[in-house]
């Protein structure tokens, strides 16, 4: 079982991936120094498409930058079809410190934003 160290929770506020060119974010600055090894999130797809997660540093205007420091791919047979609070786990772990600002990055592939799209609540933890 994972421990959560960072949470951030919107409530009543969803977004929808309907095309793979549409990209959700949540930056956060970690409260201590710890490694994520998963992210927790609310979502279910319609239809057919997988989703892609990234994390990387941010900018100064809180934007995602430079390399990707983590990813995974989940496929969409991976996705529930109903709202469901979700764990997924990272394909490699990542050291997050105190002195850096992180962006998650939500991401879909296969999204058409008719018949095949992901619904996300804003609620990020990992």
């Amino acid at each position: 079982m994972s421990t959560l160290y960072e949470y951030q929770h919107t409530p009543n506020i969803d977004q929808a991936l309907y095309s793979d060119d549409f990209y959700i974010y949540s930056a956060f600055t970690p409260t201590y120094s710890h490694t994520i090894s998963s992210i927790k999130l609310t979502l279910w797809r319609v239809g057919t498409c997988d989703l892609v997660i990234t994390v990387k540093y941010t900018d100064a205007s809180h934007k995602p930058t430079g390399s990707v420091l983590a990813t995974v791919t989940v496929a969409s047979a991976d996705i529930p079809t109903s709202s469901t609070v979700t764990e997924i786990d990272l394909t490699t772990t990542l050291l997050v410190n105190t002195s850096h600002e992180y962006a998650v990055i939500l991401n879909s592939s296969g999204s058409d934003g008719v018949s095949n799209y992901i619904n996300i609540l804003a609620q990020v933890s990992g």
